[in-house]
C-alpha cells in the first residue's frame, strides 16, 4: 500500500504532534514452519501505561532497540544490532522453546501517532488524525547470531535478507552444457521410462516390465522376489521424491541387499546433466538398451519432431556447441 501525502508530510514536521513517529517490532519466530506466529513488541506506552494497539494487534510494552541502521561510505548497510530487555527472563524462555531462534526474523514497523488505532487514546478516539492501518514502514531483518544473553538483555547481529554469506546472484550458476535441474525433480520433471546409470553409461541389464511412474507398488520391498531387469524406487522425502533403481540378478530382498546398501545388486539410475542426455529422455521418440532392445518413449511418441521440446536447465546460448559432442 502506498503511503499517503500526510505520512510523507509528517516525516519532514518537527511541529505537529501527530507526525510522532511510533516503533513497532514482530519477533517471528520461524517464519519457514510458523510463518504467522509472532512476539509483539513496543518499547513505548501509550501513555497511561498501557500497551499500544496497531492494527488490531496488541504490541507488548518492552524495552528493544535497533542500531547500525546506516549505510556506510562504500555504500555497504552495516550488521544491525538488535537488544531487548530479558526482563522476566521472557525473551530466554522464547530462546530454549524455539531452537535458540534459529533463523528468525524480526520485523521493525514505523507509523505515525495520528494513524494509530482509537483504542490507544482516552475516550476512545485519535486526536491526531484518522487511523489508518496501512500506513507503516516495515523493514525486515534476519537474526544471524546471538551475541549475548543475561538476565538483563539480550543481543543479536542482523542481516538484511539479501545480505547473506556465501550467497551469490543468480542463484543459479549459468553453465552451457550442464543442466543444473534435480533428475526427474522440480524443473526437469522427467516421468519416462529408465533410461541408463547417472555416468550416462547403459544398464548391465536392459529394465523389463511396463513403465509407470504413478505405481506406487514398484517401492522396493523387504522378502520380495525380484528378477534380473525389474525395476523399483526409494523415496527420498525431497526433490525429487523417487530415485529408481535396476535389478541385475535375481534375488529375494533384504536388508543387505537393498537398493542403498548394494550396488552390484541394483544400478541405480540417473542422468550426466549433458545436453545429449536430455535429448534422449525428450527428443528421441525410442530408447535403446545394450542388449539391443528399444522401447517407445511416451513423451514424444506420436509428436512431430517440429513440436518436441526438452526441459534442459543449463544455458547452451552462452557458448558455441554442437549438440552430438556434448
Amino acid at each position: 500500500m502506498a503511503l499517503s501525502e500526510k505520512f510523507i508530510a509528517g516525516l519532514l514536521s518537527i511541529n505537529d504532534p501527530g507526525s510522532q513517529q511510533v516503533e513497532f517490532f514482530r519477533l517471528y519466530y520461524d517464519p519457514v514452519n510458523e510463518p504467522s506466529s509472532f512476539y509483539p513488541m513496543c518499547s513505548s506506552t501509550n501513555g497511561y501505561g498501557n500497551t499500544i494497539y496497531w492494527q488490531g494487534v496488541q504490541y507488548n510494552a518492552l524495552p528493544i532497540e535497533i542500531e547500525n541502521l546506516e549505510y556506510g561510505s562504500l555504500g555497504r548497510i552495516q550488521r544491525p544490532k538488535l537488544r531487548i530487555s530479558n526482563e522476566n527472563l521472557l525473551i530466554s524462555q522464547i530462546l530454549r522453546k524455539k531452537n535458540d531462534l534459529k533463523d528468525a526474523k524480526i520485523a521493525r514497523i514505523r507509523t505515525q501517532m495520528r494513524f494509530l488505532d482509537d483504542r490507544n487514546f482516552d475516550g476512545g478516539e485519535n486526536p491526531f488524525g484518522t487511523p489508518d492501518p496501512t500506513q507503516e514502514i516495515v523493514d525486515t531483518f534476519v537474526l544471524s547470531q546471538k551475541l549475548g544473553e543475561n538476565r538483563d538483555m539480550v543481543e543479536f547481529e542482523c542481516t538484511v535478507p539479501y545480505d547473506l554469506s556465501d550467497y551469490t546472484i543468480p542463484g543459479r550458476k549459468i553453465s552451457s552444457n550442464y543442466c543444473s535441474f534435480q533428475y526427474r525433480g522440480c524443473g526437469c520433471n522427467y516421468w519416462g521410462p529408465l533410461v541408463e546409470k547417472e555416468d550416462g553409461t547403459p544398464f548391465s541389464v536392459a529394465p523389463t516390465g511396463k513403465f509407470n511412474f504413478q505405481d506406487a507398488e514398484k517401492e522396493w520391498k523387504y522378502g520380495h522376489n525380484y528378477s534380473s531387469g525389474d525395476h523399483c524406487f526409494v523415496p527420498l522425502g525431497k526433490d525429487p521424491y523417487k530415485t529408481y533403481y535396476v535389478s541385475t540378478v535375481d534375488h529375494v530382498s533384504n536388508e543387505t541387499n537393498s537398493p542403498t546398501q548394494s550396488p552390484t545388486t541394483w544400478e541405480k539410475e540417473g542422468c550426466s546433466k549433458k545436453v545429449f542426455a536430455c535429448d534422449k529422455r525428450f527428443l528421441q521418440t525410442g530408447i535403446s538398451y545394450i542388449d539391443g532392445s528399444t522401447i517407445a518413449n511416451p513423451l514424444c511418441f506420436g509428436i512431430p519432431e517440429e513440436d518436441r521440446s526438452m526441459s534442459f536447465g543449463g544455458y547452451p546460448a552462452v557458448d558455441r556447441y554442437s549438440k552430438g559432442s556434448q
